[in-house]
């Protein structure tokens, strides 16, 4: 069975598509409300590797990816999800994934998504003197 097909049996209704670009490359789209059992299910189910989270903002929303390694594959898997402008929140997977624990803290310091359930969400990387409700990476800071 593909990895693919893998994905989509252990992830069921969480998934919403699957793009496969090559052969070792899958981008697995998921609502924002499914990212913990879709990161579980990755993990717990199918063994991957949680290696970073990364997180930009588009013209309409912020879009969070969240790659895993397959290393006896050697395939990387994406979940994507995207989250509002207005309200950047989603629920933190570090309950599942405590490597999840700094990478999330890292991307509410720079972009300001909010990580619900994260137990310590005090800056990491902007100085305690950073004014609060300013984040670099978005298109509308200004040095």
């Amino acid at each position: 069975m593909s990895l693919s097909d893998r994905i989509k049996q252990a992830l069921g209704d969480a998934v919403l598509e699957i793009d496969q670009p090559l052969a070792n490359r899958l981008y697995v789209y998921v609502p924002a409300e499914k990212i913990v059992a879709a990161a579980r299910g990755l993990y717990d189910v199918l063994g991957g590797r949680f290696a970073i989270l990364t997180g930009l903002e588009s013209r309409n929303d912020f879009e969070l990816l969240y790659h895993f390694c397959f290393d006896a594959e050697g395939s990387v898997v994406t979940l994507k999800t995207r989250v509002p402008l207005a309200f950047p929140e989603i629920d933190s997977i570090s309950g599942v994934l405590s490597g999840a624990l700094w990478i999330e803290r890292e991307v509410h310091d720079l972009l300001g998504v909010a990580f619900r359930g994260h137990p310590d969400m005090r800056r990491l990387l902007l100085s305690d003197d950073w004014p609060e409700g300013v984040h670099p990476l978005r298109r509308k800071y200004k040095l």
